[in-house]
């Protein structure tokens, strides 16, 4: 059993599975051992002091900052509360969690503001204003006890990108303009069961890349000119100004989805009896004229 210096109540029970434990070092401990003498067992044990785990960091906009878990991939330490704070001369901030394992009861939250905070997802990206933003792992949940069995996972890998301008866009139909910012950063989001009808009018010079899905992890789009069509309820888009003149200029409505492949995705009007597996299981070339596709049978 572990025990804070003067108290009579344990503050927890250390098992086999603990590999590392934090503690503050302002308070002192004491670990009390009891086993089998028969057993043959031994207890070792050691300890050092080390730098809080919180940290800040600073990232210019246009670049990634990549922010990983103590000891990552290796388990992070029990009872790990480390926070790191994140400064830019940017607006916004995209978080892009690429591999998320924690404990039961234990979050990743991403917080700024006065109180406002987010639970992080894997590849579900979060666009945050960039003042005060602060990034916590918290080994343990909010007003929860230590976990008994001392369990910790692997933790999380994800990037953070600024960026001069970005929005969050979630109404029915918007627009929107870069202006003179030299990067920028869009979130759209419909809602089930609607898909993204967007055009981009992209200037000579300038870069961007569309992200068919709520996170840079999904796949990017394969074309950039003309009505476009989604494949899925969310983009994230990404400009770059590089040498343009221009902004860049974004419409956008949604579109709700009539039909469904048999794999629930949303099947575009086009899609039908093309010759070609748009939906990805060959739904969408049943029942047309001539043979059905072998994979569809």
């Amino acid at each position: 059993m572990l025990y804070v210096l003067g108290e009579k109540e344990p503050l927890m029970e250390l098992r086999n599975e603990v590999r590392e434990l934090y503690l503050p070092a302002k308070s002192g401990y004491r670990l009390e051992v009891s086993r089998n003498c028969s057993s043959g067992s031994v207890l070792r044990a050691s300890y050092d002091i080390q730098p809080d785990c919180s940290a800040a960091k600073t990232v210019a906009p246009g670049n990634n900052l990549t922010l990983t878990s103590p000891n990552y991939p290796d388990h992070y330490p029990l009872n790990a509360r480390c926070t790191t704070s994140l400064n830019t001369t940017g607006k916004v901030l995209l978080v892009t969690v690429s591999s998320l394992d924690l404990a039961p009861q234990h979050s990743l939250k991403v917080g700024w503001g006065s109180n406002i905070s987010v639970e992080l997802e894997q590849a579900k990206d979060v666009l945050v204003p960039a003042s005060s933003l602060q990034l916590t792992l918290l080994g343990r949940g909010d007003k929860q006890p230590l976990d008994p069995a001392g369990l910790t996972a692997s933790g999380y890998s994800l990037s953070v990108l600024a960026a001069d301008c970005g929005a969050n866009l979630t109404t029915p139909s918007n627009s929107f303009n870069s202006s003179n910012a030299s990067i920028c950063v869009l979130i759209i989001e419909v809602g089930n069961g609607s898909l993204v009808n967007y055009t981009l009018s992209t200037p000579q010079g300038g870069e961007v890349k569309v992200y068919d899905g709520p996170s840079l992890l999904s796949p990017a789009a394969t074309s950039q000119t003309g009505d476009l069509l989604s494949r899925t309820s969310s983009l994230v888009v990404v400009y770059r100004k590089l040498n343009a003149t221009s902004p860049l200029t974004l419409k956008y409505t949604s579109y709700k989805c009539e039909e469904y492949c048999l794999n629930k995705v949303c099947m575009q009007p086009h899609w039908r009896c093309n010759d070609r597996n748009d939906c990805g299981d060959w739904s969408d070339e049943l029942h047309c004229q001539g043979p059905a596709p072998a994979a569809a049978a």
